[in-house]
């Protein structure tokens, strides 16, 4: 009985966000005769946990609302879905990115806020051919890895100068900002030294996290 409620709640979940996304229509593929639904939107959030790789898809925002607000008031305003994707798809596309995605009308749903299902295809609509970016943070690398490296703002340098790593992971822990660097070029990976002084910039959205987490676009190197 409790697993047919959760069930129903969640297909009821999904067809409320349905309603709030103005660009969802539907096709009919004629070769399998399977009906698709085809919705609009932006990639608010991508995750990944143990080799499942899902996008969160809002529609009918704005880019400006993409910008300004928080994941949670898009969601609260506007719904969405988390689409589960293929490695590849999901490397391709990025947070920010406005796409079609399909998906088979009927197909059972997991029950969540917002409700998730699986995506049969997914095109990018908007390929950026440069990627807009904003300063998100100015301050001292506390930890570098191959492919992040953990940023803590409104610091001098003499307040981690003689400190060991370990106490300064205790001194600033759930503070600053954790980024994923992947994207940046090796030359500038290769330059990236922790107690070192650096500017970076990113998309503007900072996922809600302790430390927070976000996706560097450019680092400049402020100090040696």
């Amino acid at each position: 009985m409790q697993k047919a409620l959760f069930v129903f709640l969640g297909m009821f979940l999904f067809l409320t966000a349905c309603s709030t996304d103005r660009t969802i229509d539907s096709s009919t593929d004629n070769s399998t005769n399977v009906e698709y639904l085809k919705m609009e939107g932006y990639v608010v959030e991508k995750r990944e946990h143990g080799g499942i790789y899902q996008l969160l898809v809002i529609g009918n925002i704005t880019k400006d609302d993409l910008e300004n607000k928080t994941k949670q008031e898009l969601i609260k305003e506007a719904g969405g879905t988390y689409f589960y994707v293929k490695k590849e798809i999901y490397s391709k596309v990025q947070e920010g990115d406005k796409v079609v995605v399909w998906m088979e009308k009927g197909q059972p749903l997991q029950p969540s806020d917002p409700p998730e299902a699986s995506a049969k295809k997914i095109e990018i609509i908007n390929e950026k051919k440069a990627p807009k970016y904003q300063e998100c943070a100015e301050g001292y690398i506390i930890s570098k890895s191959d492919d992040s490296i953990w940023v803590i703002s409104r610091i001098e340098k003499d307040d981690i100068q003689n400190e060991t790593k370990k106490e300064l992971n205790e001194l600033f822990q759930g503070k600053g900002v954790i980024f994923d660097i992947r994207n940046i070029s090796q030359e500038t990976k290769m330059r990236l030294e922790e107690k070192q002084k650096v500017k970076v910039y990113c998309n503007g959205i900072l996922k809600e996290s302790a430390p927070s987490q976000g996706e560097a676009i450019k680092i400049e190197v402020l100090e040696e």
